[in-house]
């Protein structure tokens, strides 16, 4: 997948390596930039330059375990064929195992987890086929990426389904003494995040890859979390205004991407004042 045509709209099956492979951050090497829904929150939560400058630091220990407790999630309900050949649950880290550790506790919290979604939700577990679907075009002319958790495919829609585990009950009476409390709770959780602009990030680029391809279809993002505390899980759909909180915030940042990409030309940090 080295020489990819950006501008012919792919979706297909990828390994996880092959996938990170596409495209690079390097300050020196414009041509190279692809967006993805990750490199666009980072630069949302800082900016393209410090990402750019930032791009090989290492994950410190605590942020590098929830990163793959959450890819051993995604693994166990999306591949699970595949997850003892990349984790292993313990008391203690193995050092002689090549293998992703997982707490035994949180491997629990996982099971559980995947019980309540096949409980629930059993057709997200169905047809794996269109389980981790890689979209790559482009968006306003600059390359693009994203991996999909699920697709479901209908008459006249396509929904993107993407997996979330979340630091919050998604049945605590606190969030539920009025009844938009839960609502509330959730959507200023997913705008802090930046989910909105992972929703619309990801609906767009889908857009594009059924515009090419001559496919009539709507489609629909939605996040299934699952909560860290009993491992409860509910499935929200993105309103059209969500979405277009996302663009908002896509909008912002779309100039800076553009010149770095098209020019080489980067956007230094603004002094703020306090």
């Amino acid at each position: 997948m080295s020489n990819i045509d950006f501008s012919k709209p792919l979706a297909l099956k990828m390994e996880d390596k092959e996938y990170f492979n596409i495209g690079n951050i390097d300050i020196n090497n414009p041509t190279g930039f692809v967006m993805s829904a990750s490199l666009l929150k980072s630069i949302h939560t800082r900016d393209l330059y410090d990402v750019l400058v930032l791009n090989n630091k290492e994950y410190g220990k605590e942020l590098r375990y929830t990163l793959d407790l959450g890819s051993a999630f995604h693994c166990f309900c999306l591949e699970k064929e595949f997850f003892d050949k990349r984790y292993y649950a313990d008391s203690f880290e193995n050092k002689t195992d090549d293998r992703i550790f997982i707490k035994i506790s949180d491997f629990l919290w996982i099971k559980k987890a995947h019980e309540h979604i096949k409980l629930k939700y059993p057709y997200i577990l169905d047809d794996p086929s269109m389980n981790e679907i890689v979209v790559i075009g482009t968006i306003r002319g600059i390359p693009a990426k994203c991996k999909i958790d699920k697709i479901i495919e209908n008459n006249n829609e396509l929904i993107i389904i993407d997996l979330k585990s979340i630091f919050m009950n998604l049945y605590s009476t606190k969030f539920r003494r009025n009844k938009e409390g839960i609502r509330w709770n959730l959507i200023r959780y997913i705008q802090e995040v930046n989910y909105d602009l992972q929703g619309y990030f990801y609906a767009t680029l889908v857009e594009e890859y059924l515009k090419q391809n001559k496919k009539d279809k709507s489609v629909t993002f939605k996040l299934l979390f699952a909560d860290k505390d009993e491992a409860n899980v509910a499935l929200y759909s993105f309103s059209q205004e969500m979405i277009q909180h996302g663009e908002l915030k896509f909008n912002t940042l779309f100039p800076a991407i553009k010149d770095f990409y098209e020019n080489g030309e980067i956007w230094l940090p603004k002094e703020e004042i306090l």
